[in-house]
């Protein structure tokens, strides 16, 4: 059996919109005049924080960071909410700050000791290779440079220190020697650092193929030069230029070179141009012109 429904008069649905309206615009009023009334609470100084600590241990000073948070922790979010307030620990925002204006930073952790201290402990990116250009300077590739001779800024160029993750923060000091792997190519833009060298995944297995030769007899590497997104040119110790595909497995490229080596096909390096070794299985080695 279907139950009849109840009849109400135009006026009665009416005064239900009515009520329902004014319970509407209550309740949001109240929220509203709750929430206004905790923003201006926070703005008291018995709920911001009074101090930052900061814990780094590398090139820039605690005083240094502690000013540029703290210096960033004032105002308020859309003119509403202070920044310091004590009922936020704002970690987004004072990892990207600090992140955006010191590109040697690699991680910040943020937590909250006290009411009113915040703790910022910040860890520095560690060198492990550099860029030094777009192209390889002539005088870096000329057969058996002496590099103990030279500054490298006068034989490589100007460089720059790259992590782990290829990515470039800081210009290198000048030193002799082959402290880490030397790389070259264009980047995005005309500032190296804070930019990306090439991708992480892409730069870690380069990584590990220059540490492959540098034990590998006749074959220790001065530097790549990454040519585009097909090629890339290796320079080696005793002057040869190697021509290598960048898509090719860098161990299968070891291996072929260190069988080219030892085979003994190469008898007097200073008249080989080049050696290509983009051809499937075959090396190409060109030889200066005798005419």
């Amino acid at each position: 059996m279907i139950p009849r429904q109840k009849f109400r008069t135009k006026q009665a649905r009416k005064r239900e919109r009515t009520r329902l309206a004014i319970k509407t615009t209550l309740v949001l009023f109240g929220i509203i005049f709750s929430l206004g009334l905790i923003a201006y609470g926070s703005h008291t100084e018995h709920l911001r924080y009074k101090n930052v600590h900061v814990q780094a241990d590398g090139s820039h000073s605690q005083e240094e960071l502690a000013s540029v948070i703290e210096a960033e922790l004032q105002g308020s979010y859309y003119g509403i909410w202070p920044k310091d307030s004590v009922f936020l620990v704002p970690r987004n925002y004072v990892e990207d700050v600090l992140e955006t204006k010191f590109p040697r930073i690699n991680h910040v952790q943020i937590k909250r000791t006290g009411l009113y201290t915040l703790s910022v402990s910040v860890e520095e990116r560690i060198p492990v290779a550099l860029w030094c250009g777009d192209v390889v300077p002539p005088i870096a590739h000329e057969q058996h440079v002496d590099t103990g001779e030279h500054d490298s800024g006068d034989v490589w160029g100007t460089c720059y220190l790259v992590d782990k993750q290829g990515y470039i923060y800081a210009r290198a000091p000048l030193f002799s020697g082959n402290i880490f792997p030397r790389y070259y190519g264009s980047l995005s833009h005309g500032e190296p650092i804070a930019q990306q060298y090439i991708p992480e995944e892409e730069f870690t297995i380069w990584q590990q193929f220059y540490t492959s030769l540098e034990d590998a007899n006749g074959s220790v590497p001065q530097a790549l030069l990454f040519v585009d997104e097909r090629d890339i040119e290796l320079y080696l110790s005793n002057g040869l230029r190697v021509l290598i595909p960048r898509k090719e497995n860098p161990e299968t490229i070891t291996r072929r070179l260190t069988a080219l080596f030892e085979s003994e096909h190469i008898q007097d390096t200073t008249k080989v141009e080049y050696i290509d070794l983009r051809f499937g299985t075959k090396a190409f080695v060109k030889y200066f012109s005798t005419e």
